[in-house]
């Protein structure tokens, strides 16, 4: 997943979709940018030290290219 630099510092709320499944992980954070690096370092790090179990077994099974975000800044 590719992140866009116009997110730095941005708030708002955001999804990341299952494009398997469409089931969609939705978090809201003060900086997009930074609390998307932070999941997608989490997930790929295997450490399931991730807080939402169903978002570490979907990116285990389909991988991270099976994945995209939704973002509304606010």
């Amino acid at each position: 997943m590719k992140y866009n630099k116009d997110w730095k510092g941005k708030s708002g709320i955001y999804g990341i979709v299952c494009i398997p499944t469409n089931k969609i992980y939705v978090g809201k954070s003060k900086n997009i940018y930074n609390r998307l690096k932070h999941h997608t370092t989490s997930l790929n790090r295997k450490l399931s030290k991730h807080e939402n179990q169903y978002l570490i077994n979907a990116w285990k099974k389909y991988g991270e290219d099976n994945f995209k975000y939704i973002i509304h800044m606010i």
